[in-house]
């Protein structure tokens, strides 16, 4: 399990890295490689890895001023509208709503 979540925290931003290429990488079936983790993490590998790009979004809003797109991009997304997608869906806000909210906050506590 520690190969697998290191593998996802490496290639997490890489747009081609998929449940498939882990498991290729790692010599198992991607079906057997998603059950075996899901049983253990009580998480699909693919939304673990999609809750990583998100995770690695969530600084490059804050703390760069790069478009929305390029953030997608370099959080490992294929398309933007994914991006937006998963990001509302999991945040229950778009992209721009949280780097607003949180340059707010910032400006705020100076």
């Amino acid at each position: 399990m520690n190969k697998i979540i290191q593998l996802v925290y490496e290639y997490r931003t890489d747009p081609e890295f998929s449940v498939k290429s882990l498991a290729d990488t790692l010599c198992y079936n991607p079906d057997y490689l998603n059950r075996h983790f899901k049983s253990l993490m009580k998480r699909s590998l693919i939304e673990y890895i999609i809750d990583k790009r998100i995770e690695h979004s969530l600084v490059a809003l804050i703390d760069s001023d790069e478009t929305i797109s390029n953030i997608a991009e370099g959080s490992g997304f294929s398309s933007y509208r994914n991006f937006i997608h998963q990001f509302k869906l999991r945040k229950d806000i778009t992209p721009s709503e949280y780097r607003n909210c949180h340059r707010m906050i910032h400006i705020t506590n100076n």
